[in-house]
């Protein structure tokens, strides 16, 4: 666990009045699960302003996309998945190896975070949260 990472991801994207519990989840290792399913299930505890809705598919936002493929960049995964939790990894690398996956989990980029929720029935489905329109980088 980075904790100036996750302070830093926490401060920017999860609303003020959930700021404290969020942080508390994701300090406390029986709790930290929870804290990072509920980034992908509550909308309530994200900046809903700060949100891109992309459901199962990620390609349908084309200019994320397009500066993802062109500035592969480091990225820092929050995952119920404890053998990808904390881990630093380029994102093409991040998001292979959490489709992988059958947990939630956050990617947290400078300027972005993605959210994606287990697979369920019909699929996985993911946010984008961006502090600014564009460019994610």
């Amino acid at each position: 666990m980075d904790a100036l990472i996750e302070a830093r991801f926490v401060e920017t994207f999860v609303c003020e009045r959930q700021r404290k519990r969020l942080w508390r989840e994701l300090t406390t290792p029986q709790q930290r699960k929870f804290g990072i399913s509920r980034i992908c299930h509550d909308s309530d505890v994200l900046y809903i302003t700060k949100l891109r809705e992309l459901g199962h598919d990620l390609d349908r936002d084309r200019v994320f996309m397009d500066n993802v493929r062109a500035h592969d960049t480091e990225c820092y995964v929050l995952s119920a998945d404890v053998s990808l939790d904390g881990q630093t990894l380029m994102f093409s690398d991040a998001l292979r190896a959490i489709r992988r996956s059958r947990c939630a989990a956050v990617i947290v980029g400078t300027k972005f975070a993605l959210a994606i929720t287990e697979p369920m029935s019909h699929g996985r489905c993911m946010n984008l949260y961006a502090t600014s329109p564009y460019p994610y980088w």
